[in-house]
């Protein structure tokens, strides 16, 4: 009975519009082979054989939505540079809707170069500026928010701390938000978790989670104790602490909801965090309830810690699972 609700819910993700806001980043990827040390330093020489770029933070949560069935539109800050360009050509290839994506002359567009020998990351290479975006920034953002909110059924804030969310932005989605009954799910950083108090949905990995309490977790129990007060504090209907490879913590208003992971092998967590958001989101902008559409994002992300690096997920692959 439960894989059936869920599999109905999974089925009415399709056109769900999904309006994706936060820190956007272009990802490098140079990937080469080893079989020397160089004579100048001892450090490996790579052999490079392949190069490639990819919507990363933000835009690989908007990515994930598309390939969910759903239609994304995204807002966030790029710099007047080939990298924001690259950017911007990147969201056109993939069908999202980029009206709401904000240049900005004065700052570049982040990339994230990783170098990468035998699917081992040797060195990453960060290009960027993390100080907040101007106030012109936020208000042409909150603009391209206020417009799109009423068509939509959705909102992601995906927070990368790379300066694009000020306290000004933040209740700006939520005010806009509250006024079109749009349920709001955030992966937020530690840094401004607090900020984003009534939001509908935050997810958190369990060093994040400690962060913002200030306090270890080193247990479930410790876990379930800090997750009620955390939630308690956001004034929110759910906050998820995943744990890694044992699955994740969904706090709501009964007891909490422990899910154990669905991966058959953990090969890399990188991505995680935005799949658990994504189809959380799609979830709930599809009219699923709190915790079946967690149980659907933690199928998902026990898909996608078996593939290497950012991968996608679609909802034929959950649906395989269920």
């Amino acid at each position: 009975m439960a894989d059936r609700r869920l599999a109905s819910l999974l089925s009415r993700f399709a056109g769900k519009r999904i309006l994706v806001v936060g820190d956007v980043i272009l990802d490098e990827y140079l990937l080469g082979d080893v079989s020397r040390i160089s004579p100048e330093a001892p450090i490996p020489v790579v052999q490079l054989r392949e190069e490639s770029v990819t919507l990363g933070a933000a835009g690989y949560t908007a990515s994930h939505v598309q390939h969910l069935g759903g239609r994304a539109l995204l807002c966030g800050v790029v710099g007047d540079d080939d990298a924001g360009a690259r950017l911007r050509s990147l969201v056109r290839e993939r069908g999202i809707d980029a009206a709401g994506i904000v240049t900005d002359r004065s700052r570049p567009t982040t990339i994230k170069t990783r170098i990468i020998a035998q699917h081992q990351q040797m060195l990453r290479i960060d290009r960027e500026n993390t100080s907040p975006v101007s106030a012109a920034d936020t208000g042409a953002m909150l603009s391209s928010i206020e417009r799109a909110m009423p068509s939509v059924d959705g909102v992601i804030c995906s927070d990368y701390d790379k300066g694009a969310f000020t306290p000004a932005l933040i209740r700006g989605i939520l005010r806009a938000a509250r006024r079109a009954r749009v349920p709001v799910a955030v992966n937020p950083k530690p840094r401004l978790t607090l900020a984003f108090r009534g939001a509908t949905v935050l997810s958190l990995n369990l060093s994040e989670a400690s962060a913002v309490l200030h306090n270890a977790l080193p247990d479930l129990a410790a876990l379930v104790r800090g997750g009620a007060e955390l939630r308690k504090r956001l004034r929110s209907a759910g906050v998820i602490v995943t744990r890694h490879s044992d699955g994740l913590v969904c706090f709501g208003p009964g007891r909490p909801l422990v899910i154990p992971a669905r991966a058959r092998e953990v090969f890399d967590v990188t991505g995680a965090g935005d799949t658990v958001i994504a189809v959380t989101a799609m979830g709930l902008a599809s009219g699923g309830r709190l915790a079946d559409s967690i149980q659907l994002a933690n199928v998902a992300a026990g898909i996608e810690v078996g593939k290497l690096g950012c991968a996608l997920v679609s909802r034929e692959e959950i649906g395989r699972e269920l």
